[in-house]
């Protein structure tokens, strides 16, 4: 019944899915019915129990997800049937920002609120994601930002500026008015919208007892806040798809000079008439006219028609006059003031492109990750300086949002490179020499100047970072990490690894790959510097002892395996974007698997009673000073377990006069048969 029941609620959920993928114009009815729905609910639940912060309370008026329970879940039900819930505000915290200068407003929810969001949050999904734009990729199934790198790397060739676009407090400034009639554009369901205010008037408290009300805004760290922002900016994504990518096709402003083209054709003829040919004398005939041919096609000027830039033409006029004079000039010194003027016009006119960019061989290339986005322009200055005014024009108007004047910049990336997701993005410029390999020719050697688009890990960035982290010094040189001094050897060394392959892995796309090289001996050294400071060692008698990469062995009777410092070497083959494979489809599976799993319709695992609580076994305590806490410990607390027990098992086991099995042993359900 349980499984019957769940199995229909994740195929209506698909079907909204399907049906709006469809059909983009698809409005969809009787959505509320499945917010309130127990079992969808009982899912929420079980996707939210073990996130980092679950035990947290939102506000003293909250209750924790310790001890929670089914009774909570009818409730909760019940108040969403006749619209009588109403959510609790969040309580706001301040977390560091990266450069650890700056703090990020992040509200804390209690449990009602988050189970009733990650509802919302399943149904919205199933609606929108099917006609979000390719361009946006923050906070969706299957995307993330790798995939908007990656996007980037294969279409940013020939870009020479970009738009750096900057949302001022775009999470905090989000109209509440112009939002709810956004998702009234596909949603007929009046409970559904008003349900959706409710969760943006809840407001949040800093200080208890002071609520605050704000009148625009998403609240940061809520479930939904996400998707309601992505669905709020799909407005920018349709103006820009319809305004300038559409409109902007990389067509190109060239075609084949006809004499050229008629030449190529006979010469291509001519090859084939030699290859078929059979008498020494007809074949010696055809390969001489073969010649005449070629010789008369290499004398065609252009092989295509271009439309040359006037200004770039009229130095190249400018520096042949100015050659011909230094030929001519017989006084020295009016001979190097000569060739002083002819590099200062060789210079300019290499800021000039060889052809005039015209309407038909401009590109426009747009990509956006929650409130980040950039914009790729291959033509002149003056179209990227009107892309970042329109776009300022429109989030006024439309969506009553400002673009930073000061962070909102247009970049020539063949000079400077951006700074986006965290990555360096600029032009390869150099000049190289390249071996050509076509099918049915010799190979030949062709010189190109650099126009591919290059994205790099900023090194300066990164260890400044880690510097801040306490791995390293301002310069770079690897120190102690005394803050894990106290941990045993082994989670110290996992601790390092798990640092050190996070750069790896979000870096694993980086054109520089090899430049991670020093952030290996940053890590490799801090690592032997902070376990030498806890045996009161040296880093040289550590090596000694344990190798270049600090093997430890392993110890089976206490289930420790063997370790060492992560050194697999890094090349250029292993570059690869990490994209996720999470697709809406497997969504359904995923919200069945995590309601036929719940434990909260089980029995008692200690004595058998079919009323139950979940008792979070690492549960979140304040612990002695003097108890040390590895990292091990540290980890353990994400990742919580939860066993079903009564109400009476609960308290006796909180007021610590439990003293029956081990309670990790009661984490599988077979035991508590048992």
């Amino acid at each position: 019944m349980k499984n019957d029941r769940i199995k229909y609620i994740a195929k209506r959920i698909g079907d909204i899915h399907k049906n709006n993928t469809a059909r983009h114009d698809m409005l969809n009815f009787d959505l509320y019915k499945l917010i309130k729905d127990r079992d969808l609910l009982i899912a929420s639940y079980e996707s939210i129990k073990s996130n980092k912060g679950s035990l947290s309370l939102a506000t003293s008026l909250s209750k924790s997800i310790d001890g929670f329970n089914l009774d909570r879940i009818e409730r909760l039900n019940i108040a969403l049937g006749n619209e009588s819930w109403t959510p609790r505000p969040a309580r706001r915290v301040y977390i560091p920002k990266s450069n650890k200068k700056n703090l990020r407003p992040l509200g804390i929810q209690g449990v009602e609120e988050k189970l009733v969001q990650s509802n919302v949050k399943f149904i919205l999904e199933a609606i929108y994601e099917p006609i979000f734009n390719n361009q946006s990729h923050g906070f969706r199934p299957k995307r993330g930002c790798h995939s908007a790198l990656k996007s980037i790397d294969q279409t940013y060739d020939g870009i020479r500026y970009v738009v750096e676009g900057d949302i001022k407090g775009m999470f905090d400034n989000v109209h509440h008015g112009i939002l709810l009639q956004l998702l009234r554009k596909k949603i007929k369901d009046e409970k559904f919208i008003r349900l959706i205010q409710k969760l943006l008037n809840a407001g949040y408290m800093e200080k208890e007892p002071v609520l605050i009300k704000p009148l625009t805004g998403t609240p940061q760290g809520s479930i939904v806040s996400p998707i309601l922002s992505n669905i709020y900016l799909h407005e920018l994504d349709i103006y820009m798809q319809k305004t300038w990518i559409t409109s902007n096709k990389n067509t190109r402003d060239y075609t084949k000079d006809k004499t050229y083209a008629s030449l190529s054709h006979k010469i291509k003829k001519k090859q084939n008439e030699v290859n078929l040919s059979t008498s020494p004398s007809d074949r010696k005939n055809k390969i001489k006219e073969l010649k005449k041919l070629r010789k008369r096609l290499n004398s065609r000027k252009y092989a295509r028609n271009y439309t040359k830039n006037k200004t770039y033409a009229s130095l190249s006029y400018k520096i042949k006059r100015k050659q011909n004079e230094i030929n001519l000039t017989t006084s020295p010194l009016d001979r190097e003031s000569k060739i002083k003027e002819l590099k200062r016009l060789r210079k300019e006119r290499l800021n000039h492109p060889f052809i005039q960019e015209t309407s038909k061989n401009i590109r426009v290339l747009y990509i956006r990750y929650a409130d980040d986005f950039i914009v790729g322009v291959s033509g002149p200055l003056s179209l990227a300086n009107k892309i970042k005014s329109s776009i300022g024009n429109f989030i006024k108007k439309e969506l009553a949002l400002e673009l930073s004047e000061e962070k909102t910049l247009v970049t020539d990336i063949n000079r400077k490179p951006v700074l986006f997701l965290g990555y360096n993005i600029r032009i390869d410029t150099s000049k190289k020499i390249k071996k050509v390999h076509m099918k049915g020719r010799t190979p030949f050697m062709r010189r190109t100047t650099g126009t591919f688009v290059r994205l790099e890990a900023p090194l300066n960035r990164i260890i400044k970072r880690l510097a801040l982290n306490s791995f390293c010094d301002s310069k770079g040189f690897p120190t102690p990490k005394r803050q894990w001094v106290p941990f045993d050897d082994y989670d110290i060394i996992k601790a390092y690894n798990s640092v050190y392959l996070g750069y790896l892995g979000y870096y694993s796309g980086a054109h520089n790959i090899n430049s991670l090289y020093r952030i290996r001996y940053i890590m490799k050294f801090s690592l032997a510097m902070t376990i030498a400071s806890k045996h009161r060692s040296s880093i040289n008698k550590l090596f000694k002892k344990h190798g270049p990469w600090l093997k430890l062995e392993a110890i089976p009777e206490k289930g420790i395996k063997e370790i060492q410092f992560y050194n697999k070497k890094l090349n250029k083959k292993n570059i690869c974007w990490q994209t996720s494979k999470t697709s809406f489809r497997s969504m359904e599976n995923y919200i069945i698997g995590k309601r036929t799993r719940s434990k909260l319709d089980g029995v008692c695992c200690i004595c058998g009673n079919a009323s139950v609580h979940n008792h979070h076994i690492r549960h979140v305590r304040k612990q002695p000073k003097n108890r040390q806490k590895t990292f091990e410990s540290l980890m353990g607390l994400i990742n919580r377990k939860q066993i079903p027990v009564c109400h009476e098992c609960h308290v006796n086991i909180h007021a610590g006069r439990y003293d029956g099995k081990k309670l990790s042993s009661f984490i599988y359900p077979d035991l508590a048969k048992q």
